[in-house]
């Protein structure tokens, strides 16, 4: 999710062009609502956040089948 709509375009290029994609985001916009979406969930197979995220908030991202790396 993404609060700038213009940098859309080129974060979904990125994604259509990568083999894996990787979520790089701190532990404050886990859980919350943005104003546009870039990915849908499905297409994540890589989470990177911080250790403050509550288990509760990771939960569904392990049981959609991505890898959560908390730092």
């Amino acid at each position: 999710m993404h609060m700038e709509e213009r940098l859309i375009p080129a974060k979904q290029s990125m994604i259509k062009a990568a083999q894996e994609i990787f979520v790089v985001t701190d532990h404050s916009k886990i859980g919350k609502v943005a104003l546009h979406t870039y990915a849908p969930i499905n297409q994540i197979q890589n989470l990177i956040t911080g250790e403050e995220v509550p288990d509760l908030d990771i939960e569904p991202f392990k049981e959609a089948g991505i890898n959560v790396y908390t730092v």
